[in-house]
């Protein structure tokens, strides 16, 4: 986009105050044109509350200006600037915005933007005070288990209101899970938690699902896809299905479990008590003799989507 357009788009914002939403993404903005367009953003007649420039070529050098509309547009609640190299440095500079009092965000996507486990302090204490916050996506970056678990940490403060967290491909392994467990136990607002591609392995499973069992917990939807996972867990699996009757949404894809392990999840399906609706095996390889079951399976209980 030409100076010209995001001008005009300047324009189009301040003149039209019931604009609520904004798309930019997969334009090559680069940083002058989204410090033009902040300028227009920050105006009192704007009254954006979606902002999304996903794969727009930002760095930390634009993350100012975006900050500063953050701390003055009470509106705006869902920002979505994934897929840009904003680094550590960059978020520094959006959590200044992102912790004004009148910021009221509530749904921040910051997939593959170079994060590393420095940027976890920052973001705890964004999501341990911030009541506002409801969803975050921190997908593809290298936070490893240091950076999980300082984010553990702050779900386990009172105020934290965080209810879906994703956190897929993140560089996290077995070594985290106790305090993504403990942090399990104790949030009650938590309703879906994707890790898939981490590897947690059997033994992290193991370990969250004594999380996962708490009553405090209210776990919707759980994403293990491509955790190196083996029909090990899936007997602690089967038992969280068939305890837990909040929980309906599981997805397993990617997963050694062979019949031994999808047997035991078919087990936790039959059971009345489960209330899984949408069971995901995506590239699981079972024999025709485990298939049979799940197609009877999907006969006796229209109300479970099984996809594979």
């Amino acid at each position: 986009l030409t100076s010209d357009i995001v001008e005009a788009l300047n324009a189009a914002l301040q003149s039209k105050p019931t604009l609520k939403e904004l798309s930019l993404s997969n334009n090559t903005l680069g940083d002058t044109a989204v410090k033009q367009l902040c300028r227009g953003l920050v105006e009192a007649s704007c009254n954006l509350e979606l902002l999304h420039l996903e794969n727009c070529g930002i760095t930390s050098d634009s993350c100012r200006e975006i900050s500063a509309v953050l701390s003055n547009k009470s509106s705006l609640i869902d920002l979505s600037v994934g897929d840009n190299k904003i680094g550590d440095s960059g978020l520094a500079l959006l959590c200044q915005g992102l912790m004004h009092p009148n910021c009221k965000i509530q749904k921040l996507w910051l997939w593959d933007c170079d994060l590393t486990s420095v940027s976890c302090k920052d973001l705890s204490r964004l999501i341990s005070t911030k009541d506002t916050l409801t969803e975050i996506s921190l997908i593809d970056n290298n936070l490893r288990d240091s950076g999980m678990e300082m984010l553990c940490q702050a779900l386990k403060d009172p105020k934290s209101k965080l209810q879906e967290l994703w956190i897929r491909e993140c560089g996290l392994t077995t070594a985290c899970c106790k305090a993504v467990s403990s942090a399990l136990s104790v949030n009650k607002h938590l309703k879906v938690l994707h890790m898939g591609e981490n590897k947690l392995g059997d033994a992290g499973v193991e370990l969250m699902c004594e999380g996962l069992l708490h009553p405090n917990c209210n776990i919707q939807s759980l994403w293990l896809g491509n955790c190196d996972l083996t029909a090990a867990c899936c007997a602690t699996l089967a038992t969280i299905m068939a305890t837990k009757q909040c929980l309906t949404e599981l997805d397993l894809s990617y997963n050694s479990l062979e019949d031994e392990g999808v047997r035991k999840i078919c087990e936790a399906l039959r059971n009345p008590s489960c209330n899984v609706q949408q069971l995901i095996l995506y590239d699981i390889f079972w024999s025709s003799e485990v298939d049979d079951e799940l197609r009877a399976l999907e006969e006796s209980k229209p109300e479970v989507k099984i996809i594979s």
